[in-house]
């Protein structure tokens, strides 16, 4: 009867650890896509005071935002500023834009020539900059993001990966710590009662191989105790040591091709965006 208790409570316990997972990934996709929503809809509404509020103030804790939801606050900021002739702000902006997703580009056939102009100074003032590595991967600056990566790693693994918009990896690691775990429990329930068959036995004959079979789960026990803890222990070092670079392989800006009419201007249009994320 214990036993079974014990089965069904550890059931229960890894249930609960994989929902609780889904429920993270399921409420950071929710929250990618109210952002999104959010910033193409006072974008392509011309309410642009609004939309700098928005962004702002998503921007006041940039470490609870992934990087694909940075690139979309900078860039529709850069966008904004640009079109409200605040050049100086939206050429700050363009730059944080690119120093997440180098590789960055803007369709002069879809995009007016003003916001081509201050995007490519953005870009030269990136490359003029002592301090940055010229590299593909230009390194945004992590620390930012890494106080609340790490914790989230300490507490679930690979939830710090997909904080930082390494999401493949995040469910990977939390996968297979996840499946470590559930050995170690299980193996642990049948060491036990190999353990309890093999002291209870009084049959000779049958000593050698009840121990042969306890003595077997012991050791799958260890192990996977033993890898689960190493397992984890990778996971903090990879986090630690990680610097978020361009999520360039797993976010893509799209923009739409039409344009809209400014309303304050008579020579200026604005291009309609949205932004979608491409896995």
């Amino acid at each position: 009867m214990m036993k079974t208790i014990g089965r069904f409570f550890i059931a229960s316990l890894l249930l609960c650890i994989l929902e609780t997972g889904g429920e993270i990934c399921n409420s950071a996709a929710a929250s990618e896509r109210l952002i999104f929503a959010n910033l193409e809809s006072l974008y392509n509404a011309h309410r642009f005071s609004e939309l700098e509020d928005y962004a702002l103030s998503l921007l006041e804790n940039p470490e609870t935002l992934y990087p694909d939801e940075l690139i979309a606050v900078h860039s529709y900021l850069g966008f904004t500023y640009v079109i409200l002739r605040r050049e100086q702000e939206a050429k700050y902006h363009f730059v944080q834009w690119l120093m997440l997703e180098p590789k960055a580009y803007l369709d002069p056939v879809l995009i007016p020539p003003n916001i081509i102009r201050v995007f490519e100074l953005a870009k030269d003032s990136l490359r003029n900059r002592r301090s940055v590595v010229q590299t593909d991967k230009q390194g945004y600056d992590r620390w930012p993001f890494m106080k609340s990566a790490l914790w989230r790693s300490m507490v679930i693994p690979g939830w710090g990966h997909y904080h930082c918009g390494q999401k493949q990896k995040g469910i990977i690691f939390f996968t297979a710590e996840m499946l470590l775990l559930g050995g170690f429990f299980i193996s642990n329930d049948e060491y036990s009662r190999a353990k309890d068959d093999y002291y209870n036995e009084t049959n000779f004959n049958n000593m050698s191989r009840l121990y042969d079979e306890y003595n077997r789960w012991n050791r799958i026990r260890w192990s996977a105790a033993a890898a689960g803890l190493l397992l984890y222990i990778g996971v903090q070092y990879d986090i630690f040591q990680y610097k978020i670079h361009s999520p360039a392989e797993e976010v893509s800006l799209i923009i739409k091709p039409s344009l809209m009419r400014n309303p304050s201007s008579r020579s200026e249009n604005i291009p309609a965006i949205t932004l979608l994320i491409l896995k």
